[in-house]
């Protein structure tokens, strides 16, 4: 018999937008089984955020970038 592991993966979140404390929000994702989540950055200092989120949480990553309206 095959043994298999369900996770799921947030592959497109603002955690800086949320009004919530985002440890709050990581910790009852992972009791959903979201194992990993991508918080992205659309200008500078989201980005800054976003990176610092990643270096916070296991299982968050951070996407950079800039909006091209901003």
């Amino acid at each position: 018999m095959i043994k298999v592991s369900i996770f799921f993966v947030e592959t497109h979140t603002h955690l800086d937008l949320i009004k919530r404390n985002a440890q709050e929000v990581v910790k009852d994702a992972a009791e959903k089984k979201v194992t990993k989540m991508v918080t992205i950055g659309i200008d500078l200092e989201s980005s800054k955020i976003a990176l610092e989120f990643a270096s916070l949480f296991e299982g968050v990553y951070a996407a950079v970038g800039f909006h091209p309206h901003e």
